[in-house]
């Protein structure tokens, strides 16, 4: 304002008082009106037919954002037609190109291809980038409104890349935000998303308040469809806040509305009935103050007809004083004639005068009507916000109470779930403290073992892989749960303890996924030895023919790892045979325990760990080994 003040060209204050309204238009936008106003009023005055050009192109701006839509085409073809007669031919192309504008606000498609291409013309002959951007930003409007979105995501890219090349920010976010809208049509959402992000942070740094609105309801919207709600509601409250600082009450309706949608999907219904309350209340003060917008209106055109008739009255006075001079003159010159010629004119004249009077207080009455019915319209407005805000605040308190109670709620459940799980470490623990004393007495027999048959040199070298075990084992006594990497390492030292107590009878081979991350996950610990061990000692060790192996494999699937341990002994029913009168003729602990600890592991997960054995057979039926299958899931919490 300081340089309008020290500018006395008319140009010159229209070109300032020009960005002046188009920064306030998307930031204050009730504040634009006053410096439209100045502006016209200085291009009038001024006599300035420039002056006047412009004038009227920012009046037309204004009236298309306040989508007084065929004011503002009125005014854009007055500044169009005193363009082409001063040969202001950029301003000329802007003006087609708004008149295009309106004709996508109006959403005449067609008619707004055809405007913006004579723009696009225009614009190449001149060279100007800045209204080339602009027509390319229509097409791509226009082909959006045909549902022709890949011709609209070209053009949209192609106004995109002018205005980047032209620095012009606030026209770069609104096209990013118009691209994710397309992408978003399109189903690309986390490329839609991206954009809309870009053109958020451009109008965080302008504080482009409009801007923001418009980006914000559209993230929230995409959110939705993604069905992350939570974070709709998020955004959608942020636009709630824009909208409530900009007094932009068509905005509020709508983003309640939303919201309402968003926690209901949330089966947050309280939330959603004072959303939706809101929104319906809302929606009431938008739809009277614009009846009363249309009062208003009624009754300006009331006063400005009321204006004209004065100015008629006293047009008809002036003339009855100049009759009245010349009827004075008449009667001096004509006498008696000229008198009664005078009265029958006063008689007409007492005549039109008092139709006058009528027409005047028919007048008058109907602006008291409307000023009556505008005072009670103001009044059940002012009553209806009052029952709003008592009843928002009601709602809230019930909102809080019904909070409080959820919060209590699930503060009792967390503690009786982290009760139970408390005693599933315990149970677990006692599981696992079975096992591990078994797995120590069945290495010490394989120490004796040696002993016995005087093998000092294996015994020494079983021993010392022994207190390897024995150590690791010890590490990890006060954990249920342990790397896989640690777990294999003991696994891998088990076997090589047995292939040595057993003569190398078998081999073994260990198969790891590498999607698997055996340093960065835990699983229970030494829960695959007893199966290994069951597999040694059932299939392995009587198998005489040839030599045996053992394959275990580790696999990734999904939110659990799956473990196939894979023997090529005598298989089960042969062991069953053989071990029929054996001391082992038992269910062997170790896989008992393990079960039980996989059994205890399900309660606290949501996908099932198993265990599932296979008998391996050829096609007569004669066995090749046993496989077993175990299911470990993985707590990803």
């Amino acid at each position: 304002m300081k340089a309008l003040k020290t500018t006395s060209n008319d140009t010159s204050q229209i070109n300032i008082l020009y960005k002046i309204t188009t920064n306030f238009l998307y930031t204050y936008p009730d504040s634009a009106e006053q410096y439209v106003n100045l502006a016209m009023g200085i291009a009038k005055r001024s006599n300035n037919p420039v002056a006047l050009a412009k004038a009227y192109n920012l009046e037309g701006n204004f009236l298309r954002f306040k989508t007084r839509y065929p004011e503002s085409l009125q005014d854009y073809l007055k500044s169009k037609e005193i363009c082409e007669q001063l040969g202001l031919k950029k301003l000329e192309c802007q003006n087609i190109n708004m008149i295009a504008f309106v004709n996508t606000n109006q959403e005449n498609f067609k008619e707004a291809l055809l405007t913006a291409k004579k723009a696009m013309l225009l614009s190449e002959k001149i060279g100007d980038k800045e209204e080339m951007a602009r027509a390319e930003y229509i097409f791509g409007l226009s082909y959006s409104g045909f549902g022709q979105n890949d011709s609209a995501l070209i053009n949209y890219r192609r106004s995109l890349a002018l205005r980047l090349l032209l620095n012009q920010k606030d026209e770069t976010s609104l096209l990013y935000n118009e691209i994710g809208r397309v992408l978003f049509v399109k189903g690309s959402k986390d490329s839609a998303l991206w954009y809309f992000q870009k053109a958020l942070a451009i109008a965080n740094e302008l504080n482009y308040s409009y801007h923001k609105s418009i980006i914000l309801n559209n993230i929230a919207w995409l959110y939705h469809d993604m069905g992350q709600y939570k974070e709709a509601i998020s955004f959608e409250e942020q636009t709630i806040d824009l909208a409530r600082a900009r007094h932009d009450n068509d905005l509020l309706a709508g983003a309640f509305q939303n919201l309402g949608l968003y926690d209901a999907l949330t089966n947050n219904f309280k939330a959603a009935y004072t959303a939706d309350t809101i929104f319906t209340a809302i929606n009431d003060l938008v739809y009277n103050a614009k009846k009363s917008k249309s009062l208003a209106e009624m009754q300006t055109r009331y006063e400005t007809k009321e204006k004209e008739q004065k100015i008629a009255l006293l047009n008809n006075e002036a003339a009855l004083k100049q009759q009245e001079f010349k009827r004075q003159e008449l009667f001096k010159n004509a006498g008696i004639g000229g008198a009664l010629l005078i009265f029958l004119i006063s008689i007409m004249l007492f005549n039109r005068n008092r139709a006058i009077t009528r027409a005047k207080k028919k007048v008058e009455s109907a602006v008291n009507e409307l000023t009556i019915a505008q005072q009670k319209l103001l009044e059940s407005e002012k009553e209806l916000e009052n029952k709003v805000e008592s009843r928002t605040a009601e709602l809230a308190r019930a909102n809080d109470r019904l909070v409080h109670e959820i919060e209590e709620k699930n503060r009792a459940e967390a503690e009786i779930i982290e009760f139970n799980k408390k005693v599933a470490e315990l149970q677990m623990t006692s599981l696992r403290l079975q096992m591990n004393p078994h797995f120590i007495f069945n290495s010490l027999n394989s120490i004796q073992h040696f002993i016995y048959n005087n093998n000092k040199e294996e015994a020494a070298s079983y021993l010392a892989k022994f207190s390897r075990l024995i150590r690791q084992i010890l590490e990890h006594a006060n954990e249920n749960t342990i790397a896989p990497a640690d777990d294999l390492k003991m696994l891998q030292l088990y076997l090589e303890l047995e292939m040595l107590r057993f003569d190398q009878k078998f081999e073994y081979e260990l198969d790891i996924d590498p999607a698997i991350d055996i340093h960065n996950i835990e699983i229970p610990s030494m829960l695959i030895q007893p199966f290994v061990e069951n597999a040694i000692l059932h299939g392995l060790v009587p198998k005489e023919n040839g030599k045996g192996k053992i394959i275990i494999r580790f696999r990734k699937n999904g939110n659990s790892i799956d473990c196939i341990i894979e023997d090529n002994g005598i298989g089960r029913d042969k062991s069953l045979e053989i071990n029929a009168h054996s001391i082992r003729n038992k269910k062997s602990l170790g896989i008992k325990v393990s079960r039980e600890r996989l059994a205890m592991l399900n309660t606290d997960q949501e996908n099932e760990g198993s265990v599932a054995i296979t008998d391996l057979k050829d096609l007569k039926g004669n066995p090749l080994g046993t496989r077993v299958e175990i299911r470990i899931p993985l707590d990803e919490s």
